[in-house]
């Protein structure tokens, strides 16, 4: 009879994924009826991934989350696992990530994608971008190389592609967000352009508004090494809120670093990485929450293109560079590792750093010294380093949780003139007196 229908449920009755061929009929013995033949496709679960993924991280890499999952679209979600797993830290490079999950008649479904860690800036945007002008471009070349098409400026004069005085740049920036100290590597493997005035480098920005203060390193199309300190939000005046100066003739490919220490930005060039010359150190006391460090194209032409290829890309903090270069590895593990003790003689690695010594010779030892002053009890210790926080305190009982700070980042960084706190009570009059003093000493 016309309307008639029906309905076959498979949900649940342990069908193997698959295409399966249906035939159906009604059965009645006074009407006759052509069989209806057709198909029906049990797809399986469905593992569900990111695609393939892009970060910043630094020489020892970075730690990477993410979402998977799995389902049939019938059935609850199915659990599905990560192998490396989402929080795990992932090296320099490009490692796959293989997602399985099983379902109810044990067959098990997988999908991959890939992490890519890139230890450098990887956030790309257009400082004062102009309309009509397309923007700039990266492409990441290998886990330690990027290339970046520089834009700017506008395509009937005013403005130009240039990073200078005021605020009137206009360029391409690829960045990362950086609170604290660091060194910053990079080789300028190539560079082309209209104008032999483009610029590309390092800098290091207060923030990605035009005319933020900044210092910077870059090289010139034209093979001068050129460095810029803008002092002033806006600052315009050469000499008073803004500082630059080159040497010329140096070429293309060239190695350039920025180093920053508190408010002290030193720059340096080199041709071969090893040896280095450094062109600029001056204070700029770049402040707030949106600090980043990154790289700068910037074509001058307005609406035209300069292409900058950067390798051997290196963003490290002070003590991961310190690792590089006393142990051939900015990683904190195995014997480079901050609780390790590299040359046996009782002092942590991280201490050897704090102090100023040298951790594969047992002959450097530097280890703090008590005294009493009067009444009270003092500690003295070198502190050599402007990235890491000291920390002294007292306790009465050495008990867990009896430990008090009396003392954080006393006096001043120096490598070689101790630091002296005394502690901020009078000795116990019990016999013996009972009192405790300890450094402790944190990375960032």
């Amino acid at each position: 009879p016309a309307g008639l229908a029906t309905r076959v449920s498979v949900v649940g009755q342990g069908i193997l994924p698959g295409t399966y061929s249906i035939t159906a009929w009604i059965d009645d013995p006074l009407y006759s009826y052509t069989p209806v033949a057709g198909s029906m496709t049990i797809s399986g679960l469905v593992v569900s991934t990111p695609g393939d993924l892009t970060v910043s991280g630094n020489s020892s890499g970075a730690v990477v989350t993410f979402a998977v999952s799995a389902g049939d679209g019938f059935t609850a979600t199915t659990p599905a696992t990560a192998s490396p797993p989402s929080g795990a830290l992932f090296p320099v490079g490009t490692t796959s990530v293989n997602v399985t999950a099983t379902d109810t008649n044990n067959q098990t479904w997988t999908k991959s994608f890939t992490v890519t860690v890139f230890p450098g800036p990887s956030v790309l945007q257009q400082i004062n971008p102009s309309a009509g002008v397309a923007p700039g471009t990266v492409e990441i070349v290998s886990s330690h190389s990027v290339r970046i098409v520089g834009a700017g400026g506008t395509t009937a004069g005013g403005v130009t592609a240039d990073l200078w005085t005021g605020s009137g740049e206009s360029l391409t920036y690829l960045s990362m967000p950086w609170q604290g100290d660091g060194v910053f590597t990079a080789r300028l493997a190539s560079f082309t352009s209209v104008d032999a005035s483009a610029k590309a480098g390092l800098i290091f920005r207060e923030t990605t508004s035009a005319g933020s203060r900044y210092s910077t390193l870059h090289l010139l199309r034209s093979g001068s090494v050129n460095f810029q300190h803008k002092t002033t939000t806006g600052g315009a005046t050469t000499g008073t809120n803004f500082f630059n100066g080159s040497v010329s003739a140096v070429g293309i490919p060239e190695w350039i670093r920025l180093r920053r220490e508190g408010d002290t930005f030193t720059l340096s060039y080199s041709a071969d990485g090893a040896s280095w010359t450094e062109l600029s150190s001056r204070a700029n006391a770049l402040t707030g929450s949106a600090l980043s460090v990154g790289f700068v194209v910037a074509p001058r032409t307005g609406n035209t293109t300069a292409t900058a290829t950067f390798d051997n890309i290196s963003f490290l903090t002070p003590l991961q560079s310190w690792r590089l270069a006393t142990f051939g590895t900015s990683a904190n593990t195995g014997l480079a590792a901050d609780l390790a003790d590299f040359d046996g003689d009782g002092v942590s690695n991280l201490l050897e750093y704090a102090f100023g010594t040298t951790p594969t010779s047992a002959a450097s030892v530097s280890v703090p010294t008590a005294q009493v002053s009067g009444l009270r009890l003092q500690l003295s210790f070198l502190r050599a380093r402007a990235d890491l926080t000291y920390h002294v305190e007292a306790s009465s009982t050495l008990a867990p949780g009896s430990w008090s700070v009396i003392a954080t980042n006393p006096g001043t960084v120096s490598p070689g003139v101790p630091v002296t706190v005394t502690d901020t009570v009078d000795l116990p009059t019990a016999n013996p007196p009972r009192r405790f003093l300890r450094l402790r000493v944190t990375s960032p």
